[in-house]
């Protein structure tokens, strides 16, 4: 996916395709890097920071539904 005519500007943030993961379901991308090359992704999606600590969402927070 590094054909040029792929590429986007989101803002002032360049992509070369518009091809970008979900936020909280990708973990550390290790996990998929066996599956296809994630270097050929656009971005990832990260989940949000904040300065002062907070507690999580309570579990279970990935359900597995039958289309996988």
């Amino acid at each position: 996916m590094s054909d040029p005519r792929l590429a986007v500007k989101i803002g002032r943030v360049s992509l070369k395709n518009p091809v970008v993961t979900a936020s909280g379901t990708f973990g550390f991308a290790q996990e998929y890097n066996r599956l296809f090359p994630v270097s050929a992704l656009g971005g990832i999606t990260v989940k949000g920071l904040t300065l002062q600590p907070r507690a999580g969402n309570p579990p279970p927070r990935v359900v597995e539904t039958p289309a996988g």
